[in-house]
């Protein structure tokens, strides 16, 4: 959530008028990597401008969506102080003193952050306002600039594949904190994520070669909430109850606004309701799965050969997941003869190494004169089988009739029993049969720790408006010395009217009117 301010003075220099503002802006030239920040060049002397934005975009169930952040700044390019040397961060120029690191496409995906704050007397005060990686240069040599699009660390998460085994009866939690170790480059250590616990277990979960980003998107979702990357760089994920759910830590706790904007902190404040936000109709299917018994799970289609004395490895993909293979058995599961036709199936050892979607097999033929021809080979295990869906639909009669039928149909493999499913589906009806009060506001002076998801207070007397509101959206802009926000908002009350929820070790068990007590959310 908010970024932790305690101990700076941020927090009343961005409600000065006089507040002089400070930006820095740090690369990654050297691969240190995140936890090598001491190692990276400081390039705030070059930076003419920059601007960004973070967007949470309701997709699926979540109720303020998955946030996306990028980034643009802009450089001075300097010649370098040698004769006849490059431009500084020219990646087409070899003479430049970085053309080692950055050039020849090697700037790509380098690491980069991004502050914006406030001077504390002589002090800069900084607040992150991206963490992520370069993924675009344009070089301009009429005006010696160049600029750099910085994306959040999801831009190299959404490149990694992998596969695991087959997770049975595992909390979002813990299943994503084993995904997040499997990504390819900077994997977020135990200081760099943040999980909640999620709203339901899962009965099976696995990855058979699939993209990590892309499956944890498809877990937030299937727990009504979203996975991100904050400005921090710090791997979050929010489930359903999460804006509802206080924290130990003020600028952490969803239930606390984060700041209060009054008319002298924006230039305008337009707020709206906007019928393309309702959803009066769910429709949400659910498929239960199951262990099956032992059977053939996977079958060779070709005739392997293993040399004398060799071996080889064999890439078995399974017809279906497995909670398990069983060890193969000779003259059962692989016979081998030689070109002749003659019997060595005792010559053949063979090991398996076994994920749930797919079996590596290793073949080591002891015969030190023939080559082991498989005639047959397979695997038997557990498979994982579905059964069939089970659908899920509900619907408001009287906002169908207000603003006509507008559907929401939700298909996810993470959704797999109907308790899930009708959880899922009633929360989603009651969030947004009704459209939300929505507002921009426009001409913000910078609050440069506010992060997408946080509360904030809005009074303005004028339009009747004096209500906490999450913030779903913030573009920001640093020029000519001064740093200016636009915000997007959505009234807590909308989407949580209530913040008297049950909380497990908090609240008290007992009906309306006992003290200490607390509703039921989904």
């Amino acid at each position: 959530m908010a970024q932790d301010i305690s101990g700076t003075s941020l927090l009343s220099n961005a409600q000065a008028t006089s507040a002089r503002v400070c930006f820095r802006g740090r690369f990654d030239w050297g691969d240190a990597g995140f936890g090598s920040l001491a190692s990276w060049s400081d390039e705030s002397a070059y930076i003419r401008s920059a601007s960004g934005e973070m967007r949470a975009a309701r997709k699926g169930l979540s109720a303020l969506g998955a946030v996306s952040a990028v980034a643009r700044v802009a450089l001075f390019n300097p010649e370098e102080t040698a004769p006849n040397s490059g431009l500084r961060f020219s990646p087409s120029n070899a003479n430049g003193s970085l053309y080692s690191q950055i050039g020849q496409g090697k700037i790509h995906m380098k690491r980069a952050i991004l502050e914006a704050g406030f001077y504390a007397g002589a002090t800069p005060e900084y607040a992150r306002q991206i963490t992520g990686y370069i993924v675009d240069v344009i070089e301009q040599s009429e005006n010696q600039a160049i600029s750099f699009e910085i994306r959040d660390r999801a831009a190299v998460a959404a490149l990694s594949r992998a596969s695991t085994g087959l997770y049975e009866g595992v909390d979002a939690r813990t299943y994503l904190t084993a995904l997040a170790a499997l990504l390819d480059r900077d994997p977020p250590g135990s200081g760099e994520r943040d999980f909640d616990l999620g709203i339901a277990l899962e009965p099976f979960a696995w990855l058979d070669d699939e993209e990590i980003w892309r499956e944890m998107n498809q877990i937030a979702e299937a727990h009504g909430g979203r996975i991100w990357w904050d400005r921090a760089g710090v791997l979050r994920f929010e489930d359903l109850s999460h804006w509802v759910r206080p924290h130990a830590d003020s600028w952490q706790d969803p239930t606390t606004s984060q700041f209060t904007f009054t008319v002298s902190d924006f230039e305008s404040c337009n707020p709206r309701y906007n019928p393309d936000d309702v959803i009066n109709h769910v429709i949400v299917e659910a498929v239960p799965r199951y262990i099956s018994i032992l059977q053939v799970i996977y079958s060779a289609s070709e005739t392997y050969i293993v040399p004398p004395g060799g071996s080889i490895e064999v890439e078995a993909v399974h017809r279906w997941p497995v909670r398990n293979v069983a060890a193969p058995v000779a003259g059962t599961d692989y016979v081998a003869v030689t070109a002749g036709g003659e019997t060595i199936t005792s010559d053949l050892s063979v090991s398996v190494s076994s994920l749930a979607g797919r079996s590596t097999i290793t073949l080591s033929n002891a015969n030190a004169d023939y080559a082991a021809h498989l005639y047959t080979l397979q695997l038997r295990g557990f498979p994982l089988l579905s059964s069939e869906p089970i659908t899920v639909e509900v619907e408001d009669s009287a906002s169908i009739t207000q603003y006509g039928r507008r559907t929401k149909r939700i298909r996810n493999p993470y959704i797999q029993e109907r308790r899930h499913a009708e959880a899922l589906a009633d929360f989603m009806l009651a969030r947004f049969r009704n459209p939300p009060l929505t507002i921009s506001l426009a001409g913000v002076p910078g609050v440069p720790w506010l992060e997408p998801g946080d509360r904030v207070t809005v009074q303005e007397a004028d339009l009747g408006i004096s209500d906490d509101f999450f913030i779903t959206a913030i573009k920001w802009e640093f020029a000519d010395g001064g740093l200016e926000q636009s915000l997007d908002l959505v009234r807590c009350a909308d989407l949580y009217p209530y913040s008297d929820y049950f909380i497990i070790g908090t609240s008290k068990f007992g009906g309306a009117g006992t003290t200490g007590a607390g509703r039921l959310t989904w």
